[in-house]
């Protein structure tokens, strides 16, 4: 586990471990304040992400027409997810933090998958493991320090 670590891996592996981290929380705490269906909503933009960010950082080509109908996918999911009655809008605006971190959800997934890419080379034992291991700390210090559980 520890010998398939390079230098090479040590910026995806720890993105990867935060992300998983950070989006099993989000994931749960949004749906202390947000429907299942707006969650499942804003999650499946993650695939938009993936394209934008594998453009950036692992110099995947893009065309005009990939980009315009990215450009209308994420219009599309975004009015399906605000456009909603009264009570979702108010809901919307009174969880603000709430809002914002289950929006950046669909980009920590992108960046995750990402640098998963970026790992070719390494097992995907070895990176699950650590991601397990980092999942176990974090959760367990949140459940300690703030008495909550999401069972």
């Amino acid at each position: 586990m520890i010998d398939q670590v390079t230098r090479s891996n040590i910026v995806p592996i720890t993105t990867r471990m935060l992300q998983v981290s950070f989006s099993m929380f989000v994931s749960y705490y949004a749906l202390k304040f947000f429907t299942t269906t707006s969650v499942t909503m804003v999650n499946q933009l993650s695939p938009m992400f993936i394209v934008l960010l594998a453009y950036f950082i692992l110099k995947e080509r893009l065309t005009i027409r990939e980009c315009i109908v990215l450009l209308a996918a994420f219009m599309a999911v975004t009015l399906v997810i605000l456009g909603g009655d009264e009570q979702s809008d108010k809901l919307y605006e009174s969880n603000g933090v709430a809002l914002a971190m289950l929006f950046l959800n669909p980009v920590a997934v992108a960046l995750g998958l990402v640098m998963m890419r970026s790992m070719r080379k390494t097992s995907e034992w070895t990176v699950t493991c650590w991601v397990n291991t980092t999942q176990v700390f974090f959760l367990t210090v949140y459940y300690l320090y703030c008495g909550e559980n999401y069972i």
